[in-house]
């Protein structure tokens, strides 16, 4: 994290006001991600992940198609956070019987209480980072970052 003075330098140094908004959400960015390492200490697990296994305990059935279109990602991000998660054994991926090239997407049991935990941990955090800001300035905050990621998915040159 940069101090006050090195801040202060690089808004200096930049000058526009898009680069202190992708400067200030990368600096976000990084405090929401160091905040969630240092609290989920038993599993470590990132947003993403925390959006599939939110997803996982809501539904008793997902395929990796699923959580694509639910969760509004790429089939190779979800393939590939599907593997980390595979790999450290947060998930398991259970052969279909009436369909072999289909797989489910299951919470590995053992796991369950302690994702749970680290869900409810996250939440927490988001109230912490959203605490004695005005619900109307969060409604404006949520429909600028909404049109901003709108800007970039309709931009073709970007």
């Amino acid at each position: 994290m940069l101090d006050n003075k090195k801040r202060k330098c690089y808004y200096v140094l930049v000058g526009d006001y898009v680069d202190k908004i992708l400067y200030e959400l990368k600096d976000l960015d990084y405090e929401i991600i160091n905040k969630i390492n240092k609290t989920n200490k038993n599993i470590p697990i990132g947003i993403t992940q925390v959006k599939i296994i939110e997803y996982l305990l809501k539904n008793s059935v997902a395929y990796q198609k699923d959580l694509e279109k639910n969760l509004n990602l790429s089939r190779a991000t979800i393939s590939c956070v599907l593997k980390t998660m595979e790999k450290n054994k947060l998930i398991d991926r259970v052969s279909n019987t009436l369909d072999a090239r289909s797989k489910e997407v299951v919470l590995n049991q053992n796991l369950k209480s302690k994702l749970e935990q680290n869900i409810s941990e996250i939440k927490k955090i988001e109230k912490l980072i959203t605490k004695d800001i005005d619900s109307n300035d969060l409604e404006i905050f949520l429909k600028v970052m909404k049109k901003m990621k709108e800007n970039l998915r309709g931009d073709e040159n970007a």
